[in-house]
This record gives structure tokens, sequence and C-alpha cells, in this order.
């Protein structure tokens, strides 16, 4: 009885680890302590902000178009998409790390069940949003280190300051990056911004070794051709 006891008392200071999680409790509390230590960070991507999927009580951060999401799945495998899109912010608006909560046992049973209930949650307030309304930005389900943690939160809040870049960008490509709008001759960068991080890049050289990368969004639904750094060819279904 002690014994099973302590295993009980034990497995609750560990927050319950489950299949899900695959860093120690330890390093769990580690990588949230450096990250939140890091400062205030910047927005490295713009983000269309929709409900949390079932729970209004918080908002959905994605780079991708909603209809394009497949985090949270229907019994019959169809995606959840978390309708309607409330708003676009840019890339490099202000913003600061709450937490990270993982899906521990706990954290699982109380989350709301139609909601990306199995990976980690960045949580954010970002300048110019209500701050009793968390910002949740689903994180890479197979963080095992400490420095994973820290690489994956910064790909989507950024310590780097990116009003140079920013700045260094015609009039129209600002306004694109507010509008999440792709056009070509646009940095890979500004690409990212708009369109979000590819799901896959295809690597060719020509004859005289020049390489061309096509990048492809959402199983080709959208596609960029890049040459040197910047977009020479966009495909895309219409806008609606």
């Amino acid at each position: 009885m002690q014994l099973g006891l302590a295993a009980a008392a034990l497995a609750a200071a560990q927050g319950c680890v489950t299949g899900y999680i695959h860093m120690s409790a330890d390093d769990r509390l580690e990588a949230e302590r450096v990250i939140r230590l890091e400062g205030d960070r910047q927005l490295r991507l713009s983000y269309f902000v929709t409900p949390f999927f079932g729970d209004d009580s918080k908002r959905l951060l994605t780079p991708y178009p909603p209809e394009e999401l497949k985090m949270v799945l229907q019994p019959d495998g169809t995606p959840v998409i978390p309708e309607p899109t409330l708003k676009i912010i840019p890339a490099g608006t202000p913003a600061k790390v709450l937490g990270l909560e993982w899906p521990t046992s706990w954290a699982i049973a109380s989350r709301i069940p139609y909601t990306p209930r199995f990976q980690p949650w960045l949580i954010l307030t970002v300048q110019g949003e209500p701050a009793d309304t968390p910002m949740i930005i689903p994180l890479n389900p197979r963080l095992a280190s400490v420095e994973e943690a820290q690489a994956e939160v910064d790909r989507w809040v950024t310590r780097s300051d990116l009003r140079p870049f920013l700045a260094s960008l015609t009039e129209g490509m600002k306004t694109d990056i507010r509008n999440k709008s792709a056009r070509l001759d646009m940095p890979t960068q500004a690409l990212e911004m708009v369109w979000g991080y590819p799901d896959l890049k295809r690597i060719t050289f020509d004859e005289e070794g020049k390489r061309t990368e096509t990048w492809e969004w959402a199983d080709g639904i959208r596609q960029a051709v890049v040459l040197e750094g910047r977009a020479i060819k966009l495909t895309q279904p219409p806008q609606r």
C-alpha cells in the first residue's frame, strides 16, 4: 500500500508522463525556465488568428490557412477546421511567452477534446491583443531536449529583431506580409512569413550548377519555385 501511494505521489510530481512526452520533468521545467528568461520576442511569421477549435477561452495562431490544418481529426478521420479566421497578425509583432504546457495525463484530461490535446502548447500574449485571451501555437510533439524545445519555439517566435529585414522590403511586400499574400520576386524569408514553412522542398541543379528549389504546401495545393533566394513562380488556389 505504501509503495502504491509513493508511486502515485511520484507520478503526480512528474505530471503523469504519457507516451506523448519525450522529455523528463526536470528538462521540461528547465526548457520553460530558459525560454521565459530569454525575454520578449517577435512573431517570426504572419499568423491567422482563429478560435482555438472547441475552446473559446483561447485563440489559435497558425501560419497556414485554417482549411489546410489536419492537427485535430474527427472520429472518421476528417479534419476539424477552426473557423472563422478572426484576423491576421503580421510578422514582426512583439510577443511574450507566458509558458509551455506539456501533454501530461493531467493536461490532456483538462483540455477540451476537440483541441490538439496531445501536443505541447506554446502560450503567448501578443501586442495589441487582449491579455486575458492567450494565444496558442501547438508545437512539434516529439521534442526530446531543452535545446530542441528552444529551437522549436524560436521557429515561431524569434528573439531576433525583424524590423531591419521588414524595412528593406518594398511597400507592396510589406502589405503582402500584413495580408499573408505571396508575390513573385519575394525573398524566401518573406515567402515563409506569408505562406508558412513548406511541407516539402525539392532541390534540383541545372547543367551550370544553378540551384532551383520547389516548395510545396498542403499536398501541393500551393507551390513556389525559388531561384537564387527569390520566388520566380507561384501556384495557389483561387482566393475565396
